[in-house]
């Protein structure tokens, strides 16, 4: 995180060579993607019988369902 923070000083200096060069979503998410982390995650919640409903585009949302019982023993806790 610290390198994107550098460039994203180094885009918003009005001093910088690369002032105002913003990234699009897809750099910015190619950047920092965790493909094996989504992936893992993903099998871990099949294991556990989470049904994944829905992924944003470049995998940092993943949205389940599940019984409560199921998502208590996941996360340890009562709901």
């Amino acid at each position: 995180m610290d390198k994107l923070e550098e460039i994203l000083f180094d885009v918003s200096d009005p001093q910088s060579e690369n002032y105002g060069k913003h990234w699009t979503r897809e750099e910015v998410a190619n950047f920092t993607a965790n493909i094996e982390g989504s992936r893992k995650l993903e099998a871990y919640l099949r294991k556990e019988k989470i049904m994944i409903t829905k992924k944003t585009d470049y995998g940092e949302y993943i949205t389940g369902y599940g019984r409560i019982e199921d998502w208590e023993r996941i996360f340890a806790t009562r709901f």
